[in-house]
């Protein structure tokens, strides 16, 4: 079946790394230190933040265009070769000299993950990377309906600047949606939708989450705060919570075996992301997404979810009858 999402266009703006694997099996201790020993099968590169949102659209049946700063490294060689395995549209030209690209090495023992090793620093883009930033927004196509800022907090976005691609994107008539790391929160406001989790949410709002009232409360809370039309809260097994001006939804979670919530977030604003271009509502996003993360949960290390791993779950055939029905 063709996807919901055929032919819709996203730009994604964020920070960008590469997801080390190593894979292997630990059967003993070492003499050297009480750690396991493990015994390498393979390694693997994945695309990670911005990078796995980007992914995740094109794997979801839409169109990418990722902007942001990298290293000229190995890992930066990683990133463009992760573009084109991806297939999305990743500018080679934006490269800051002497910046390490931030890589995260997973070391996994029969699916479970041993110890994870960061190589990272932040990102000051000066004055003429800046400028370089706007160039490349304004060559992308007059076909794209939304802007994704996805927000690790590694110096590409902040405050101040998600405040002006927000701004940047409305002058344009783009919808613009946000997944948020605290304490940025200013520089969202007036964004379409943000993408909190349950953490981002307590440290944005100051309240503790431990009930699906809390949720609600928060979730009302924050929409209206930073002017959005609507607001995803995800909750982990609780599933999420949504906001918008009619008042708060809840969604579950779909019921399975989690193996890895890495990337979960990633893939919930991609396809966030997608539904709004395709026009689709609040609601119908709010399962799709549900739907997709789920997928991500199951597998392990952060994954990339395609718009056949949907098709396969029952819930999508329930959705298909609501969305069918208008």
């Amino acid at each position: 079946m063709k996807s919901l999402f055929s032919g819709c266009s996203v730009v994604v703006v964020g920070d960008v790394m590469v997801d080390h694997y190593i894979w292997g099996d630990a059967s003993r201790i070492s003499p050297e230190a009480p750690v396991p020993v493990v015994h390498v099968h393979k390694e693997e590169y994945r695309p990670g933040g911005a990078a796995n949102v980007a992914a995740n659209v094109v794997g979801l049946g839409g169109e990418a265009d990722l902007i942001a700063f990298y290293g000229k490294d190995f890992g930066g060689n990683i990133l463009e070769a992760l573009a084109k395995k991806y297939m999305y549209n990743f500018d080679k030209s934006i490269v800051v000299e002497g910046f390490k690209t931030i890589r995260k090495t997973r070391v996994v023992a029969r699916a479970q993950q041993v110890v994870r090793v960061d190589w990272e620093e932040k990102l000051i883009l000066d004055g003429a990377k800046e400028e370089i930033l706007w160039q490349r927004l304004s060559n992308k196509p007059s076909a794209c309906r939304v802007l994704v800022i996805s927000d690790y907090g590694k110096g590409m976005i902040g405050d101040q600047r998600a405040a002006k691609l927000i701004h940047w994107a409305r002058e344009r008539n783009m919808d613009v949606v946000i997944d948020p790391k605290p304490p940025a929160k200013k520089g969202y406001c007036g964004a379409t939708v943000v993408t909190p989790n349950r953490k981002e949410a307590e440290i944005m709002s100051g309240e503790s989450i431990d009930t699906l009232l809390d949720a609600e409360r928060v979730a009302s809370k924050l929409r209206q705060e930073l002017e959005l039309e609507a607001l995803f809260l995800t909750l982990g097994g609780d599933g999420m919570m949504l906001a918008t001006e009619d008042g708060c939804a809840h969604y579950p979670a779909l019921e399975q075996e989690v193996y890895d919530v890495s990337g979960a977030g990633d893939t919930v604003v991609a396809c966030v992301a997608l539904s709004i271009a395709a026009g689709l509502d609040y609601h119908v996003a709010s399962q799709l997404a549900m739907i997709t993360a789920g997928v991500a949960v199951s597998k392990v290390g952060t994954a990339v979810v395609h718009w056949e791993d949907v098709l396969k779950t029952k819930e999508w055939n329930t959705l298909r009858e609501t969305i069918s029905k208008g």
